[in-house]
C-alpha cells in the first residue's frame, strides 16, 4: 500500500492568504477584519487570458472561502468585471473613488 504526503493545506479550512498564486494567475488576499477577506490586483497573464484561468482561480479561492465560512470583498473600476464576478456571487455593496465595491458571502 502506498502512502501519499498530504499538505497542510488540504487539512486547513482556513483561506489562502497574502500573495496567492497559480500558473499564470495571481492575486493578493488579506484579511480585512475578522471573518472578512480583501480580494486585490487580480491578475492574469496577459497571453492566457480569455481561456477561462481567472474563473477557474476563483472558483478555487472562494471554495475555500466558503470553507471557512468568510466572505470577500473587492473593488473593480471595470464595469465589465461586475457582470464576470456577480456570476460568482459577488454582490454590489456601493460605489466610491477607487470604483465599484462587491461583497461574496459564504454559500
Amino acid at each position: 500500500m502506498s502512502h501519499r504526503a498530504l499538505s497542510s493545506q488540504q487539512f486547513s479550512t482556513a483561506p489562502r492568504e497574502g500573495y496567492v498564486s497559480e500558473p499564470d494567475v495571481s492575486a493578493q488576499v488579506n484579511e480585512w477584519e475578522p471573518g472578512h477577506y480583501y480580494l486585490r490586483n487580480l491578475l492574469v497573464h496577459r497571453e492566457k487570458r480569455g481561456q477561462g484561468i481567472g474563473t477557474r482561480f476563483m472558483h478555487g479561492l472562494l471554495a475555500e472561502h466558503d470553507r471557512a465560512g468568510t466572505q470577500v470583498s473587492l473593488h473593480t473600476a471595470r464595469p465589465e468585471l461586475e457582470k464576470w464576478y456577480g456570476t460568482m456571487g459577488f454582490k454590489k455593496t456601493g460605489e466610491d473613488e477607487i470604483g465599484t465595491r462587491m461583497t461574496r458571502r459564504p454559500r
